[in-house]
């Protein structure tokens, strides 16, 4: 039979094989892990994307809804304050029209009083009446 003792050099020569092989191990796993880094920065990536493409979405129809409201509220505002135009339109006419009535019957008075003072023999200049 053959001697089969282990010498130390046996020894180192299997440490280095070990060595290696965990050195081999050890780059395939940090390949492995820089393209997983790759893929879940991509993804992520690609979420930030798609999430900030919604954001920008919702900002969109904010911005629109509240244009919508504004315009209406506006709309309503402006459809009050022209009623009230028209209200006080319509009070100014009547008042313009009461005014031109009183101003007939002033003139119609004081024609009177004139045709009156002219009869009495005391004629006063127009405008002014008698004391």
């Amino acid at each position: 039979m053959a001697d089969q003792s282990v010498t130390r050099q046996d020894f180192l020569d299997l440490a280095q094989q070990i060595n290696s092989r965990f050195d081999a191990l050890e780059q395939r796993f940090d390949q492995k892990l820089g393209t997983l880094e790759q893929r879940f920065d991509q993804k992520l990536e690609s979420l930030e994307q798609r999430f900030e493409g919604k954001l920008d979405a919702v900002e969109d129809r904010m911005r629109a809804y509240a244009k919508e409201v504004a315009d209406h509220m506006e709309s309503r505002i402006v459809g009050a304050f022209m009623g009230i135009a028209q209200s006080h339109e319509l009070r100014m006419r009547n008042l313009e029209l009461a005014d031109d009535g009183v101003r007939q019957r002033l003139a119609a008075l004081e024609s009177r009083v004139l045709e009156l003072e002219r009869r009495a023999g005391t004629q006063q200049p127009p405008g002014g009446l008698t004391q």
